[in-house]
């Protein structure tokens, strides 16, 4: 689990529009427009020795788009904060959350090898829906020796709910 979550924006309308472009139609060179306001919003929490770890999408994502777009944020992050990107998890299992429900991404979300590491580790993906993912990563960073994990977001995706009755 995290420690805190700072989440930028909600995945909806203009912004989810544009951040699907640069994940699904080659558009990684909208990625730093786009991540501008998250850049603004998040480079609050990365102070004195925090690292900034991307939370690294699948290597079949990777390959397709060319790149990695929570390492793109990431690096944007680390670029105004003065800090480097420290690129110290990795996937030990390859299935994406994308295009999963709800229960199963709870229940069988991604897993993650962290290098050692120490103090505060801030962890930054483009999209929260569950919280799957990033407890998953959270949990392998603080095997490895972090004392408190924080992580910050592009967006969340609105949760649907059914609707009331009267």
């Amino acid at each position: 689990m995290v420690d805190d979550l700072l989440v930028s924006y909600e995945f909806k309308g203009a912004l989810r529009h544009a951040w699907l472009a640069v994940k699904y139609s080659g558009r990684g060179d909208a990625a730093s427009a786009v991540g501008a306001g998250f850049v603004a919003m998040s480079r609050q929490v990365v102070s004195g020795s925090a690292l900034v770890v991307p939370v690294p999408t699948t290597s079949e994502r990777r390959f397709v788009r060319g790149f990695d777009q929570s390492v793109t944020l990431a690096e944007g992050l680390a670029n105004a904060s003065g800090r480097p990107v420290a690129s110290i998890l990795q996937r030990t299992s390859d299935n994406a959350q994308t295009g999963r429900g709800r229960l199963d991404r709870l229940h069988a979300p991604p897993s993650f090898r962290s290098k050692p590491c120490s103090g505060v580790v801030v962890l930054v993906d483009d999209v929260v829906t569950t919280g799957a993912t990033l407890s998953s990563a959270a949990q392998a960073v603080r095997a490895s020796g972090a004392s408190n994990v924080v992580a910050v977001v592009l967006a969340n995706t609105p949760m649907t709910r059914p609707p009331q009755s009267p």
